[in-house]
């Protein structure tokens, strides 16, 4: 009989000691008791890091484990690996989750054989609560190719009906996610340290019999300025350009009917990139300086493909396609100067 264990998973650094009281509290409050909550401390300064085995010392079923830096999905993978549940659990040590998301997922897992059970996702503020639901009946199964397509597309900012929650979302995060162990060891996440979950999902999809979707709310996630993927950590235009190109790679590879998807990733990605470098406040560069590294960062073979041929009429929000619309025209023009203007102009109120 297979083991109905779960093991959470928590990649941790330098998460500030509230944070993870609570994270760890939401843990705790589980109505499924049978878990493991592994902790993996990913090189954390020592002041950080000294407060974790007061969780360890509290229940027998959270273990701690220190490694050197490696970033969020190197500590995933660390985690996977000596993970003794037969699913995998991953929660951000910011974030926390309902009291049944583990009972809820548990049981869709064994009764329906999905290697993939998915709750929904909630940002929320810092001092937000949100309302956590479940409806019991409430289930989408995702078997064929075409399916799993319709999700693919989905994760990479096409939105497709079916996928919409009542409330939060589905979203490309690894998190909200309950997934067979031995599929989550032979899909690893990559080892960066920006964006990693949209590539992860593209391949563990594919390894995949069954997925199915529940029209729950399982998941807080905690909106934070400084983080990896909204903070200001220096100069950006490597990883954007190597996340574009990783995950046009496997798009064409694995699922080539998903190449608009991909190109609104990209797109995305580009956002998220003017947002954490070019425009970010902390940024100390120059004007000069920040215009000639945002050109040089759009000179690749799959941006320049991105502009060319995504389809804007996808996005389902006039606002937005009408920005985004003129800014691919500037673009294809090669009319960089008007089109970083806009972008500064418009970056705060895109919602990406």
């Amino acid at each position: 009989m297979e083991s109905r264990l779960v093991s959470i998973i928590i990649p941790f650094y330098n998460t500030e000691k509230s944070l993870m009281d609570r994270c760890i509290s939401s843990v705790l409050c589980q109505t499924n008791k049978d878990f493991e909550c592994l902790i993996v401390d990913d090189g954390s300064k020592d002041e950080y890091a000294s407060f974790l085995s007061e969780y360890e010392e509290k229940d027998a079923r959270i273990k701690v484990v220190h490694k050197d830096n490696g970033g969020a999905g190197n500590a995933r993978n660390y985690g996977v690996g000596i993970a003794e549940g037969a699913y995998v659990f991953f929660l951000d040590s910011d974030d926390y989750i309902s009291p049944h998301a583990l009972k809820r997922s548990l049981e869709i897992a064994l009764r329906t054989d999905a290697d993939m059970v998915i709750g929904g996702l909630k940002h929320v503020a810092p001092e937000e609560q949100p309302l956590f639901y479940e409806r019991e009946n409430s289930v989408i199964s995702i078997e064929s190719r075409e399916e799993k397509v319709s999700y693919i597309m989905h994760l990479s900012g096409i939105k497709q009906q079916q996928f919409i929650l009542k409330d939060g979302q589905i979203g490309p995060s690894a998190c909200a996610k309950l997934v067979r162990k031995n599929i989550a060891r032979i899909v690893p996440f990559e080892d960066r340290y920006w964006d990693e979950d949209n590539l992860w999902n593209i391949s563990f999809v594919d390894k995949t019999d069954k997925i199915v979707v529940a029209d729950s709310l399982w998941y807080a996630y905690i909106i934070n300025p400084d983080s990896m993927v909204r903070g200001y950590a220096g100069d950006r235009t490597y990883e954007f350009q190597f996340q574009a190109k990783q995950e046009y790679s496997r798009i064409k590879e694995l699922w080539p009917e998903c190449i608009q998807g991909v190109y609104y990733h990209i797109w995305d990605g580009l956002l998220r990139y003017c947002r954490t470098d070019t425009f970010n406040r902390q940024n100390p560069n120059s004007r000069k300086e920040r215009y000639d590294k945002f050109c040089n960062a759009i000179e690749f073979d799959e941006f320049k493909e991105t502009i060319k041929n995504i389809d804007f009429n996808l996005e389902k929000r006039f606002k937005y396609r009408m920005v985004k619309k003129a800014i691919k025209f500037l673009l294809r023009m090669r009319d960089k100067r008007l089109s970083f203007l806009i972008l500064q102009a418009c970056i705060r109120v895109i919602k990406y």
